[in-house]
């Protein structure tokens, strides 16, 4: 909801900027941004328009859009585009303008009445026709929250202000195409909430330090919102985000009792990317750390993790030729303080040691049907009911599996091919072939420490180690391997004996 905020907010610059690539004199940037309005947010109203010298000046308009749970619109008191007299053209706003968003869901409203003000903004159109620039520069914008409701009733003391100090950049616009980078140097969020039936409070302060993006898109601006339609039609979308850190407080009252959360983030980089060939997706976060303060804990909890991301690739359109896909997690090094460990191992008899969960998982997937077609989500939802998903994997690789923690950790990689036409010797999924291998270290000491601890009773560890047994092979002192086999036949053997 926050996105879609901070894009409504910025719809008259938008909108203005993409116009002004039809020329760059006032009244055709008016006409141009007519057309825009009209492909892109499906309309718009003016209460007037009319010269004024070498200024064309735009009375009161209103931009508005649909999203699957509601509409949002904003009205622009006034703009004004100045011909420069050199080739370019100067865009001006209201300082101040309004906007609404009434989303209805299950039954349930929610209206917002939001204001957008900004500070020291400028725009600059130059360039030609086929190949034109924006320049954009504003001292701060804000978009915060004139009044919220709830099936319409009012909701005393909400507040929502989201600021975005220091922001600049610049759009090179072509006939079909857009690349964008505006950087930002500071944005702070402040938001407070009273639920008007109880005493329970939250605020949250924000501030996000040194925002870079960048965008680039080519083909039917109009289908952005359709992944489907805009890749069908060798479209391409490209998107990078990066910030230097983040620093979050949450506080408020729960039931009677206060708390508070204080998050912090060092640098962390985002992108995504859409053409024929799939979406892709990639994110890294690093340095996070978290001290939580409660009433049920006599001391701040304190967690901190050094690197967290994620990565995923998901074919877009329907072919018989395989298309690369993939997904990915990693959370490494995870830590807490003795406070939360000594709840569950006051002895302290397990290690320590900083946790790390890493999955990777990359293969190819026959797509079937257009997963991201809105006329196909009915009939897509019936496949994956009726166990016959639109989905099949032609190979599967394990790139990277790591757990480590409590002084044991586990690896693993594997290569595995699916025949999708044998369904039947495994119970309805395809059949496997390859190899997996796993290793893990410390896993036996795990074992001894938990049963100490009492977690596993000494009656119940003779199990997990005649499994470990079983699957398992000794290369060293508490270092054990396993290599699992899918043969073409059907059979699976573990470390050369077959199990299956």
């Amino acid at each position: 909801m926050t996105t879609r905020l901070l894009l409504g907010a910025s719809v008259a610059w938008g909108a203005l900027a993409t116009a002004a690539a039809a020329d760059v004199t006032p009244e055709e940037v008016w006409a141009g941004w007519q057309t825009a309005m009209e492909s892109i947010y499906g309309g718009y109203t003016a209460a007037s328009e009319e010269m004024n010298g070498d200024t064309l000046v735009i009375m009161d308009l209103k931009v508005s859009t649909d999203f699957p749970e509601g509409t949002m619109s904003f009205t622009v008191p006034s703009i004004e585009l100045k011909d420069n007299g050199d080739g370019t053209v100067t865009v001006t706003t209201a300082n101040e303008y309004d906007g609404m968003v009434s989303i209805e869901e299950d039954g349930q409203t929610m209206d917002m009445d939001l204001y957008v003000r900004q500070i020291g903004a400028s725009m600059i159109v130059s360039g030609s026709p086929e190949d034109l620039t924006s320049t954009y520069s504003a001292e701060s914008v804000s978009v915060g929250l004139d009044e919220l409701k709830a099936d319409g009733q009012t909701i005393p003391n909400a507040l929502v202000d989201i600021t975005l100090n220091g922001m600049s950049g610049t759009s090179n616009l072509q006939e079909t195409s857009t690349e964008q980078a505006y950087q930002v140097e500071n944005i702070h969020m402040d938001v407070s909430m009273k639920n008007p039936d109880t005493d329970d409070t939250v605020k949250l302060d924000a501030l996000l330090n040194a925002v870079e993006v960048t965008s680039k898109s080519e083909g039917n601006m109009a289908a952005m919102a359709d992944l489907h339609q805009m890749a069908s039609e060798g479209g391409t979308f490209s998107f990078d985000g990066g910030i230097a850190g983040t620093d979050i407080t949450v506080s408020g009252v729960a039931e009677g009792s206060p708390f508070a959360v204080a998050l912090a983030s060092g640098a962390g980089s985002v992108s995504s990317g859409l053409s024929d060939a799939g979406l892709v997706y990639d994110s890294l976060t690093k340095d996070v750390t978290a001290t939580i303060e409660v009433n049920a804990f006599p001391q701040p909890i304190e967690l901190a993790i050094a690197e967290y991301g994620t990565n995923a690739t998901i074919p877009v359109l329907p072919s018989e030729e395989p298309a690369p896909a993939a997904i990915g997690v990693a959370l490494r090094d995870f830590t807490m303080s003795d406070a939360l460990w000594d709840i569950f191992d006051p002895a302290k008899i397990l290690p320590r040691i900083p946790a790390t969960i890493a999955l990777g998982l990359e293969g190819d997937a026959i797509i079937r049907e257009a997963l991201f077609d809105p006329a196909q989500s009915e009939k897509i939802a019936e496949m994956f009911e009726e166990g016959n998903p639109p989905v099949t994997l032609d190979n599967l690789r394990l790139s990277e599996l790591e757990v480590t923690a409590a002084g044991a950790m586990i690896t693993g990689t594997g290569d595995l091919t699916f025949d999708n036409e044998d369904l039947e010797t495994f119970n309805g999924f395809p059949r496997p072939e390859g190899e997996v291998s796993l290793r893990a270290v410390g896993l036996n000491g795990l074992l001894d420490n938990l049963g100490q601890m009492g977690i596993l009773p000494a009656e119940q560890l003779m199990g997990p180690r005649m499994m470990l047994s079983m699957f398992t092979v000794v290369e060293a002192q508490d270092t054990l391997t396993s290599t699992i086999e899918f043969l073409s036949g059907g059979q699976i053997k573990a470390n050369g004996q077959r199990i299956r």
